[in-house]
């Protein structure tokens, strides 16, 4: 039982691994897009983190910092800037704004980063789950 759960945990690991080499490669795909969508938000004026900013100049691996934000932005999450200060309507009303085609990288990219991770993740702990627990 514990060489299965082991097996199934390194095949998980490893189909997260590809997807994660794949994500790579969508990155380069929607890069023009992700950049398009990053100089429209940034010259209406609207506020964006310094953190967030530096990510995207980062390429791809900043490039899941910045989809998060905008992401929150889709979803209308409130984006807090301090204590008591929240990102204002007008940066959630033009992301929400955009057309389909060009907010539609931003739903695919999160939901890849969130796969491959959680597979990764997932994979890691079924490998080493019989290690830690006495399964037979």
């Amino acid at each position: 039982m514990s060489d299965a759960v082991r097996n199934f945990g390194t095949i998980i690991a490893f189909l997260g691994m590809l997807l994660f080499i794949f994500s790579i490669a969508y990155f380069s795909y929607i890069k023009k897009d992700y950049n398009n969508t990053i100089s429209k938000y940034l010259s209406h004026g609207l506020f964006m983190r310094r953190f967030d900013m530096l990510a995207a100049s980062a390429g791809y691996f900043g490039s899941m910092i910045v989809t998060i934000f905008f992401w929150q932005l889709l979803t209308r999450k409130r984006i807090q800037l301090s204590k008591n200060e929240y990102l204002g309507n007008e940066s959630y009303d033009f992301v929400n704004a955009l057309p389909e085609s060009e907010t539609r990288w931003i739903k695919r990219y999160f939901h890849l980063f969130l796969i491959w991770s959680f597979s990764m993740l997932l994979g890691g702990v079924l490998m080493y789950l019989p290690d830690w627990l006495p399964i037979s």
